[in-house]
């Protein structure tokens, strides 16, 4: 067999095993199943509407009603014609279901990069499987984050690209560098992105240093030019996402906010950055999953064999509710674990592997991993807060990880091909490789033999929730003795919640321990007796598999599947739902009371609710909700809970000037019973009896909250020179305004007044939104804090309001030149290739 048939046969064997792993982690989709993500049940919430309109019509919907009382569809769903890769992510996805097709590019990434970098197909092959497998990436796709899947699929292939570029290949590497960032941007997670541009940029300061030990500078800022180049261009193939986001982000809770109080006035709160950090205990979980517990699910669902042990029934059932989880995430959905046979490669891979790029890989996961700790290693977190462009924009600090869970497996591949390639010369290292197994394997023993030593088992959510607990039951008890009860019943749960979490850990720890052990006697085999390589790529890859795939079907297995008909339709209204689908077809407001008013999109699937989820809401929204909002739902809550009489209620709803501005007619308490009809919201648009100008976003949101809406407006004085010649002191009381029509793109409203008037509007105001009337342009105010206003003349006249995308729609042509232009230039340089190819071989 000559080399290019074994070639041809190793690629072969890679599609073999990448088959093999797709069938083995979604064989539900050969029945015709699809994954059920709990995130993704948020985008279908939000997105329905905009999707029925266009389904309605054939339009494009640039404003989303249902959504935190209405806000720009742009990152939500919106069509982005003009970028002509998105076609071309479809065919290197091969047309699969898209958590196949994800896992398939991930596969092959790291496959072709490891292959380029001349490592033995064998080894490439091992480290594909390691990082395919890697527990974050299925946690992901069940969860439904599947931009930041699809993102971290085009990592690797956007590294080839880029080595392709630095080491001579100047039209090849240009072409493939624009066109695989266009298809990374096309994803649409820029924080994914981001990480990237941190492993280029060590990447290419070690091409730097080298191209000046090779003497060859001159070479490297030819490339570099070009990479320059090349950003620009997947930049402008991405215009209409980027551009129209960048402009958006300006009005978001990312853009810079007009109060004085705001902690971080431009950018995100410190505090909502760093809430997702991993501590450095949690960062064991890279070799041991459940060293912090595993998911954030209760403790009944996997363990009920560990709580039968338990002999207090009370106790039991108090700790079976009880989170699995007891690190210092708010919740997690599962650990990132990169598997321990891996991993002791990976170390081993620091002290034998020669490889130019193995200390700046080493360098980008350590300082990964520090800044996945977030607030826990504030004094690095802090400092790129402060200095590191765009740093403030993201957060989750342990999404670094997935830098870790490329880099590890690299590392560890370098060492394989080693292995393969220089056997005898890794012998004379062999102390190294003692040292290393023994300090491990000393390492989980003692974890397993005195885990308290090392862990508490209790997380300061713990505590605090334990606190609120005793808190609530000493208020119930009328004897002061059973005071004491309560404080032992909770000293018993808190000791038998500790031997259970350290039951889960030492069953982990063991586990890792034995393929710590496995891996070891593996190698060792290996490089004392004379066993072919290929004995040793099969035994290491058994031993990743059967490491790593049990740990992902934890969090992705048949129970994630269900038939794609639910998956698409995965609401059911309820009782409340129902009525007011059949009392409201108007499209009044809902609020919610039976869900996390704002952390819970499920609301907007049926109703225009003044909540919901989305990580990118409205700036003065955010604002309005923490200041205004969120403070009147909860004192209608405490009224509701404390069971007021109707005419109590009915005279607390007319003091909810916020909630009634919003034009919210029905308030649901009960999802199995008829919603409180609210008789005081304001409608669709109303006139008001005079307005008070301020000096500034602090005085207007206190203000709004202060005032009677249905008569009064507050409007910031930047305003004040549209208002100059209004006069409300002789208005006409007896004037009519009335909604003729609404669309995402559209509303109109039909005016009836003898005097000139001041029109509230109970919609979000946004500046792409213009005002007409009787079809000539006249001026939006903004009112309230976040409405708009009109001032409409006298007459009978027509205001319509349509939605004005200017940024969009001339971005979307720069998109369209863009990439045409560098397809074409991609089908030039292969048909040239081709020519060349053909021309060889005739000669």
């Amino acid at each position: 067999m000559n080399s290019s048939e074994k070639k041809y046969l190793s690629y072969l064997l890679a599609a073999g095993v990448i088959l093999a792993l797709l069938l083995i982690m979604f064989y539900p989709a050969l029945e015709g199943k699809t994954i059920f993500q709990e995130d993704v049940l948020s985008w279908k919430a939000n997105a329905k509407e905009a999707l029925d309109y266009h389904k309605k019509t054939g339009e494009q919907a640039y404003w989303a009603n249902n959504v935190f009382s209405g806000m720009p569809t742009y990152q939500i769903t919106i069509k982005h014609w003009g970028n002509l890769f998105l076609h071309i992510d479809k065919l290197l996805t091969l047309f699969l279901p898209f958590f196949m097709g994800i896992i398939f590019l991930m596969f092959a990434g790291f496959y072709l990069f490891t292959r380029w970098l001349k490592i033995d197909h064998r080894a490439a092959l091992l480290g594909a499987i390691a990082f395919t497998l890697s527990s974050y990436f299925f946690i992901i796709l069940a969860v439904g984050h599947n931009s930041k899947a699809h993102a971290i699929a085009y990592m690797l292939p956007y590294l080839i690209s880029v080595f392709f570029l630095y080491r001579g290949k100047f039209i090849l590497g240009g072409l493939l560098t624009t066109a695989i960032l266009a298809l990374e941007l096309s994803c649409n997670h820029i924080q994914v992105t981001y990480y990237l541009a941190f492993m280029v940029l060590f990447l290419v300061v070690s091409e730097f240093i080298y191209a000046i030990k090779e003497k060859r500078i001159k070479l490297f800022f030819i490339a570099a030019g070009i990479h320059v180049i090349s950003v620009l261009f997947a930049v402008l193939i991405n215009f209409s996402n980027i551009y129209t986001t960048y402009k958006y982000s300006k009005y978001t809770i990312r853009g810079k906010s007009e109060l004085s109080k705001k902690e971080n006035t431009k950018g995100l709160d410190k505090s909502y950055i760093t809430a997702w950090s991993y501590s450095p205990s949690e960062t064991w979980t890279l070799i041991i999953p459940n060293a912090k517990g595993g998911a954030s699910q209760p403790i009944k669902i996997e363990n009920q064999e560990l709580l039968s042990s338990i002999n207090k029934p009370e106790v039991r059932g108090f700790i079976g509710d009880w989170s699995q989880y007891w690190g210092e995430q708010p919740g997690t959905s599962g650990p990132v674990y990169v598997g321990m046979v891996v991993t002791f490669l990976f170390l081993l891979s620091l002290f034998w592997s020669s490889h130019p790029l193995k200390w700046p890989l080493f360098l980008i996961s350590l300082l990964a991993t520090v800044l996945s700790w977030g607030h826990h290693a504030s004094w690095l977190t802090d400092f790129f807060i402060k200095y590191v462009p765009f740093y403030d924009k993201f957060r989750a600090p342990s999404m670094w990880l997935i830098v870790v869970e490329l880099t590890i497996p690299l590392l560890a591949v370098f060492l394989i091909h080693d292995l393969i390639t220089q056997k005898e010369a890794l012998l004379k290292k062999l102390k190294s490789f003692y040292i290393i197994g023994g300090s491990l394997a000393f390492i989980l023993l003692l974890f397993w033999v005195t885990p308290t030593t090392f862990f508490s088992f209790i997380s300061s959510n713990d505590t605090q929730y334990i606190e609120q607990y005793k808190n609530y039951f000493a208020q119930q008890v009328q004897d002061p003795s059973q005071t004491a009860q309560i404080e032992a019943f909770f000293n018993d749960f808190q000791q038998e919640l500790v031997n259970i979490r350290v039951a889960i850990f030492q069953k982990d720890v063991m586990r890792s321990f034995l393929f710590l052990a496995l891996t070891f006697l593996v190698l060792l085999g290996y490089l004392k007796w004379k066993i072919k390589p290929t004995y040793l790529i099969t035994a290491l890859g058994l031993l990743i598999a059967i490491d790593m795939i049990p740990v992902d079907k934890r969090y992705l297995n048949e129970k994630s599947f269900v038939p794609k008909a639910k998956a698409e339709r995965p609401f059911v209204p309820s009782l409340a739902d129902s009525y007011i689908l059949q009392d409201n077809p108007d499209g009044y407001r809902v609020l919610n009371l039976t869900v996390n008013v704002f952390n819970d999109a499920t609301t907007s699937y049926f109703h225009r609710n003044i909540g919901g989820y989305h990580a990118a809401k409205l700036m003065r929204y955010q604002e309005l909700i923490e200041n205004q909002l969120s403070p009147e739902i909860r004192l209608l809550i405490s009224q509701l809970q404390n069971g007021v009489s109707p005419e109590r209620l009915d005279s607390s709803l007319a003091k909810l000037g916020i909630i009634n501005m919003l034009n919210t007619k029905y308030i649901i308490i009960n999802k199995d019973a008829q919603p409180i009809v609210n008789p005081h919201y304001c409608g669709f648009a109303w006139f008001v009896k005079k307005f008070h100008l301020v000096d500034h976003a602090d005085e207007e949101i206190i203000r709004v909250g202060e005032i009677n809406p249905r008569y009064e407006a507050v409007i910031d004085k930047r305003f004040a020179n549209l208002l100059k010649t209004l006069d409300l002191s002789h208005r006409d009381t007896t004037a009519s305004i009335v909604r003729t029509k609404i669309t995402p793109n559209e509303v109109s409203f039909k005016v009836n007044t003898t005097t000139p008037q001041l029109a509230v509007i109970s919609e979000i105001w946004y500046p792409e939104w213009e005002v007409f009337i009787d079809g000539k342009k006249a001026n939006l105010l903004r009112v309230n804090y976040v409405l708009r206003g009109v001032i409409v003349p006298a007459g009978a006249k027509e205001i319509t309001m349509k939605i004005h995308p200017k940024t969009f729609i001339m971005s979307l042509w720069i998109s369209f030149a863009s990439s045409t232009l560098i397809l074409l230039l991609l089908v030039g340089a292969g048909v040239t290739f081709y020519l060349k190819q053909k021309k060889e071989q005739k000669n």
